[in-house]
């Protein structure tokens, strides 16, 4: 499609009402499933969003079986705030395929509301984070205030604790937030074994803290 052409799709009215939905479905704080419904119409395709963990967060998709073909083999757009990798909108296009110019527009949208979705759960982890750099920094060494600062994180130490530092490098270069997603693979085996760990990045290492004192719950 051609700059004019592109311009011109964004000024027709279908083109503008498909966006407008999307646009109400955010502004209104219906959260990602309304989002999700409403660029599944906007695209005229089935959606399913995903953050920057690869963790599915909405989709609106007509079976099973459609949501499976759009993970494994959907279009794929990545979601960007502030230039900052937020997921993919992966879609799967059941009729014409939507104007270049309304993918990008719909993408914008929907990666504002995928960061706004996430950012109680990015303050939780800055604090961990915090939390977790004070103590191997020793900056925090106050027993009733390191007792008190894991207790709002919902961690209680009074038993005593283990603590694990481990690096973790990529073998080969990765796409996207790898990060996060290291960050996620360790808090669902965390949460296997100690629902209550706190887990972190501090400066490059994947540091754990294990509200026990027991060296074999450690270990696992």
């Amino acid at each position: 499609m051609s700059a004019a052409n592109d311009v011109g799709a964004a000024a027709a009215p279908g083109f503008l009402d498909a966006f407008a939905g999307v646009s109400e479905a955010v502004e209104s704080g219906a959260g990602l499933p309304e989002v999700a419904r409403a660029t599944a119409h906007a695209l005229s395709a089935s959606v399913a969003i995903v953050d920057s963990s690869a963790n599915v967060l909405a989709v609106a998709c007509r079976s099973p079986e459609d949501e499976r073909a759009v993970l494994s083999g959907g279009t794929v757009l990545e979601l960007k705030v502030a230039d900052e990798p937020v997921g993919e909108l992966r879609y799967r296009v059941r009729d014409s395929v939507p104007p270049p110019a309304l993918v990008r527009m719909v993408g914008t949208m929907v990666g504002q509301e995928v960061e706004r979705a996430r950012m109680p759960e990015r303050a939780s982890r800055a604090e961990v984070g915090t939390f977790l750099s004070d103590l191997l920094e020793r900056r925090t060494t106050d027993r009733d205030n390191i007792l008190a600062r894991a207790s709002e994180l919902g961690a209680d130490l009074t038993a005593g604790a283990s603590v694990l530092v481990t690096r973790a490098v990529p073998q080969h270069p990765e796409e996207g937030d790898w990060r996060a997603r290291v960050l996620a693979v360790a808090e669902r085996g965390l949460r296997a074994v100690e629902r209550d760990s706190l887990v972190a990045w501090v400066d490059d290492d994947v540091v754990v803290l294990v509200p026990s004192p027991d060296a074999e719950l450690a270990q696992r």
